[in-house]
């Protein structure tokens, strides 16, 4: 029986000659898992439903079965997945993830380093100071918009929810060149359930 599922994010691919399996590991927010946080994961293996397999791990803990777990890593050494057959016990495959420190997050709105290319198309997103992709653990709960056209405000508005709402991509969709946009009291709720205050974010359509 194959195994169909919507892997989102990055998908890392593992295979071993000696058993000619190939498991499919999916993280939904990086290719890596943080230490001391809460990662979402998927495993599919060809051939074998949900039921069939059962995950191991050590120095980690391990919530969840069959197809999807929340793997929290106690160190930042590379875990050692091991499947294995929940009837018999026998190892399917194993594989290895990488495990680091979460990296510092960051907003962005645009392209590049600085927020200064094209404007993202689900933007607002968290993100590491390395380009990792934090939205999984870090969510964006609410943030002011204000447009400015020469010294005039021609749009203020204030959005509850991670990403730019319908109005507010509207009048993105229509700016002219040195046209301004700012995002100021950007809250971000974090993993420890703590709201942070973010930076201001400053952009000039070009």
């Amino acid at each position: 029986m194959q195994i169909k599922t919507v892997l989102v994010g990055f998908v890392l691919l593992y295979s071993l000659t000696s058993t000619g399996q190939v498991v499919v590991l999916s993280t939904e927010q990086t290719k890596v898992l943080y230490a001391g946080f809460e990662n979402k994961i998927s495993i599919a293996v060809p051939g074998y439903s949900c039921d069939d397999f059962k995950v191991e791990a050590a120095h980690c803990s391990i919530k969840g079965e069959g197809c999807s777990y929340l793997i929290t890593p106690g160190t930042v050494s590379p875990l050692l997945f091991i499947i294995r057959l929940k009837r018999g016990n026998e190892i399917i495959d194993t594989v290895t993830v990488p495990v680091r420190h979460i990296p510092e997050p960051r907003v962005k709105i645009a392209e590049g380093w600085d927020n200064n290319g094209a404007i993202l198309k689900d933007a607002p997103v968290m993100v590491g100071d390395d380009g990792s992709n934090l939205e999984g653990f870090f969510r964006i709960m609410d943030f002011e918009v204000t447009m400015l056209r020469g010294d005039s405000i021609i749009y203020q508005h204030k959005t509850t929810g991670a990403h730019f709402d319908a109005a507010t991509k509207t009048m993105i969709e229509s700016a002219q060149a040195g046209d301004k946009l700012f995002l100021e009291e950007i809250h971000v709720m974090a993993p420890d359930g703590k709201r942070r205050l973010f930076n201001n974010i400053a952009y000039v359509f070009k």
